[in-house]
């Protein structure tokens, strides 16, 4: 989230790297959703999603921007660009075998981000 201009740090990569050269970023947006349609309305992770964009945006960055990674990137000059999205659970809930383990891996990670992102509100 510290990043305020990204179209700008994409062209410094761009313009910095060898031919052929392979860029690799990693991010996430939390913009929680629900598969099955169980997810309430208005449970507290939903209004913590809301908070860390108007905190974001507060500092002058966007919490969306890696929507907008593949974009500027194709736009400072790369080719060949891949955006992979996936699904990530915060929890061990899920019915999958293989998004559950990936859920019980990231709910301390999740937890973590909490406790730090939003211990001083």
């Amino acid at each position: 989230m510290a990043i305020r201009d990204w179209p700008r740090l994409m062209q410094q990569a761009f313009d910095h790297f060898k031919p052929g050269a392979y860029f690799q970023l990693s991010g996430s947006v939390p913009d929680f959703k629900s598969d099955d349609g169980t997810l309430p309305p208005d449970p507290a992770y939903i209004e913590m999603g809301k908070t860390y964009f108007e905190m974001s945006q507060r500092i002058g960055c966007s919490g969306w921007e890696p929507t907008r990674w593949k974009e500027h990137s194709q736009n400072a000059g790369f080719k060949d660009v891949v955006e992979q999205v996936l699904k990530v659970p915060t929890n061990p809930w899920p019915k999958d075998r293989h998004l559950k383990e990936i859920g019980a891996f990231e709910l301390p990670h999740f937890r973590d981000i909490i406790g730090n992102a939003f211990a001083r509100g």
